[in-house]
């Protein structure tokens, strides 16, 4: 996530789409929507505040942080409102969005997810922050199919998740393995670890959701191998 500051923001005036543009930049949310109430109230600093909604209920003090970055940089704050859980969020999200109640920014899922918005056209079309971005290295352009549809984009990521594996050195020393360097060795090792009667791998299921990793990163792996139609 970006913190740096906006130059071509804080050089001219800027309407409430700019402002927006301008907190997405900073990394604060994943999806604005175009379905835009009134500005929330200007303080005496003139700093505009924005509602900002998503369903990290742990990152709430980070996002809370990020609102005070963006006001010191932009003049752009948010008014922060958690969600625990992930349905409940959705519903209230989708639900909102054809109104005048909905957040100025949120966040989302990007892919079909976002396609589903995109569709309903509650988005903000954000194509500038990424071409300029993409120019300056900030976004990398591999992540752009992700977020466009019809020629432009209409998120900017919030986060980049690796997903780590740990390997077992006594297991490896026992069995006379090495940590793989190339798809082909992990399958083998695999392959060699299961005649041995030993379970290659494992996964945590503290919440639940993080078990459909492995399986989701082995498809993922398995997709340009394919030549299938």
């Amino acid at each position: 996530m970006s913190h740096r500051q906006s130059p071509d923001l804080n050089r001219r005036s800027i309407n409430r789409r700019r402002l927006l543009q301008g907190s997405a930049a900073l990394g604060a949310a994943a999806v604005t929507g175009l379905s835009l109430p009134s500005a929330q109230g200007t303080l005496a600093q003139d700093v505009t505040k924005l509602k900002f909604s998503h369903d990290k209920a742990n990152w709430q003090d980070f996002f809370v942080e990020q609102g005070k970055l963006a006001e010191a940089a932009i003049g752009v704050n948010w008014d922060v409102t958690p969600y625990s859980d992930t349905t409940s969020y959705q519903a209230a999200v989708l639900a909102a969005l054809p109104t005048s109640d909905t957040p100025d920014i949120f966040t989302w899922w990007s892919g079909y997810r976002i396609e589903d918005l995109y569709n309903q056209n509650v988005l903000e079309d954000l194509s500038d922050i990424w071409s300029q971005d993409m120019a300056d290295g900030s976004l990398p352009t591999s992540l752009s199919p992700a977020f466009s549809f019809g020629g432009k984009q209409w998120a900017v990521p919030l986060h980049l998740s690796y997903w780590v594996v740990f390997y077992n050195k006594k297991v490896f020393a026992d069995n006379g393995l090495n940590p793989p360097t190339t798809w082909d060795e992990f399958l083998a090792l695999c392959d060699k670890l299961k005649a041995a009667g030993v379970t290659p791998l494992a996964s945590t299921q503290n919440g639940r959701w993080p078990s459909f990793i492995v399986f989701e990163e082995m498809v993922f792996e398995l997709i340009p191998t394919s030549t299938s139609s």
